[in-house]
């Protein structure tokens, strides 16, 4: 995807990561030690600056009755939301609230995972669907909005599926937060 689709495509939706008022708060935590919300653990930023670990795996909490699908929107709050990758994952898969980790730069992801908008920093590294921290040590604050929606998918695939979960992830969220990765 182009930079310029990137902009009309996330303009058209409106940006994802802003968290809405009046939404009840999602629990979500590292599954993985490494990750503190502060630091970067080693060879987790970009292919670029030696790294290409995936995204952190994630324990989910205070999920709403009626939820679907997860839906996490990566975004580097000096640059553009949404820029990192934004990536669903069925509530039907949690096992105890967690949520494995995304490989980075690639499209083939664990099973139930779907990549509604791939990362939009071609230039700076391989096409995938999420592109992890690639500031190159810049203080940049990397972050991830969780958002948990209700939708019926049977029946809808691509485009359709795609714009149907966006446009609940805008209108109609169940729970949603904010939560920083790493500085970087």
């Amino acid at each position: 995807m182009t930079l310029q689709r990137f902009f009309l495509f996330t303009l058209g939706l409106g940006f994802l990561t802003a968290c809405q008022p009046d939404i009840p708060e999602l629990g979500l935590s590292f599954a993985d030690p490494a990750w503190d919300g502060t630091t970067l653990p080693a060879q987790h930023q970009c292919l670029k600056h030696g790294g290409g670990k995936g995204a952190p795996a994630w324990q989910v909490s205070q999920l709403p009755e009626g939820a679907t699908w997860l839906v996490f929107a990566y975004s580097d709050a000096e640059y553009h939301p949404n820029t990192h990758g934004v990536i669903a994952y069925p509530v039907s898969l949690l096992r105890d609230g967690l949520v494995p980790s995304v490989p980075a730069q690639t499209f083939e992801l664990p099973e139930g995972f779907v990549s509604l908008q791939p990362h939009a920093l071609e230039q700076w590294s391989q096409p995938g669907a999420y592109l992890g921290p690639c500031s190159g040590g810049n203080g940049h604050r990397y972050y991830v909005t969780v958002t948990a929606v209700q939708i019926e998918t049977q029946g809808l695939t691509g485009n359709a599926f795609t714009e149907q979960l966006m446009k609940q992830v805008k209108k109609n969220p169940k729970a949603q937060i904010e939560m920083t990765l790493a500085v970087y």
